[in-house]
């Protein structure tokens, strides 16, 4: 948010800033959604709806998990919230106690963190492996490292695959195993699946095909292009439907009722939305294409899904990426994320990793990569050039 402050600052003094740091489809929603929208405007009264969402949405969300996984999900379990945003919020106040140790991917979504502090719980950073993951191996090493410790136990885990900011994917085994682990230690297992639909060859897999006990969050922000609807869903077991129905009672009364009655439509508007599927390919290609060219694909994360390719700089002699993308911002027009925001603060790593996304149109994209290509090279040669003259 800070990047894009100072990018909107030197837009208003008439700068021409491509934007590759905020993840949001630079498309709109699925024209069906926004006709049914225009037409419940002139016909409906906009009312509140049930907390838990209005019937026909929460029947649609559940024959899209019979439509995509092959699973059954009773509708009954669909909670209906104010994007996934507010479903974190409901997940954390509804399955812990304060001070409670949730655990977390160390490279990952900073609300988790933040939502985790701001409800009285622990958050705990578990180290992602070399893909950017962290699979059930690397929870069982963190679960003995607490025994041997005397640490209170892990009671929750929240994992995004595909993964903000790295791209990750957990595999259908991986997930089936976390999910396993999880049960096994009486873990609460939160599966965080917002930007599924969009990935690149790789399988999606959802926490409800292995696991009634999990929580799914998920959201109509990415793949359905609907950010600014603030509308997304829970899945839930049945024990937790009546704290959920409380939560939101008492919290959000319920989601945007317009945003629920257009969205019914969403899932009859795929082949719309796989060609932004499409043009997001074109686009991560560009980027790992122009980082190969520049030596930094070697620290660069798997990016299998979502719109980003989260980037370690440090075998390139970058220790301090807020200064990095001030400088790229400023000198060249390009606005990119550093990766202080999406790491343990402790750890150090976010000042060596930055994030591009790849969410803007073909030409954005393209141009933000030329940009970045012509500034790298450019300050490549400016630190050899001082070398030299050191050295002379």
């Amino acid at each position: 948010m800070d990047v894009l402050a100072q990018a909107e600052f030197l837009e208003k003094q008439g700068k021409h800033i491509i934007h590759m740091e905020v993840g949001q489809p630079s498309t709109g929603a699925p024209s069906l959604v926004i006709e049914t929208a225009i037409k419940s405007l002139r016909e409906k009264k906009l009312g509140y709806t049930n907390a838990l969402g209005i019937s026909s949405l929460r029947e649609a969300i559940s024959k899209h998990y019979s439509d995509k996984y092959g699973c059954k999900v009773d509708s009954n379990r669909v909670v209906v919230t104010t994007g996934s945003s507010a479903a974190f919020i409901f997940t954390f106040l509804g399955c812990f106690d304060i001070g409670a140790s949730v655990g977390l991917c160390s490279s990952g979504y900073p609300c988790y963190r933040n939502d985790l502090k701001a409800a009285g719980l622990e958050y705990v950073s578990i180290p992602v492996n070399k893909d950017y993951k962290v699979t059930s191996f690397e929870l069982e090493q963190e679960i003995q490292r607490r025994e041997v410790t005397k640490l209170p136990p892990l009671q929750g885990l929240i994992l995004s695959s595909p993964s903000n900011p790295t791209g990750a994917m957990l595999t259908p085994q991986e997930l089936f195993s976390l999910c396993e682990t999880c049960k096994k230690h009486g873990i609460t297992f939160i599966s965080d699946e917002i930007y599924h639909g969009i990935s690149y060859g790789k399988e999606e897999a959802s926490a409800v095909q292995f696991s009634d006990s999990s929580i799914v969050i998920n959201s109509f922000s990415k793949y359905y292009s609907m950010t600014g609807w603030r509308l997304g869903w829970m899945v839930v077991p049945h024990s937790m439907v009546d704290t959920m129905n409380r939560l939101s009672q008492n919290l959000c009364i319920n989601a945007p009722t317009l945003s629920q009655i257009a969205a019914c439509k969403a899932f009859s508007c795929s082949n719309e939305l796989n060609k932004h599927v499409s043009m997001y390919a074109i686009n991560r290609q560009c980027v790992l294409d122009t980082l190969s060219e520049l030596g930094l694909l070697a620290g660069a994360s798997p990016a299998d899904g979502a719109f980003y390719v989260y980037c370690d700089l440090a075998h390139a002699g970058i220790f301090d990426t807020p200064t990095l993308c001030h400088q790229l911002l400023v000198e060249a027009g390009l606005a990119l994320t550093p990766g202080v925001d999406f790491e343990d603060p402790e750890s150090g790593l976010g000042n060596q990793r930055v994030r591009f996304s790849y969410s803007r149109s073909v030409e954005e994209v393209s141009e933000g990569m030329q940009r970045f290509k012509r500034w790298w090279i450019k300050k490549q040669k400016s630190v050899i050039a001082v070398k030299y003259s050191s050295v002379k």
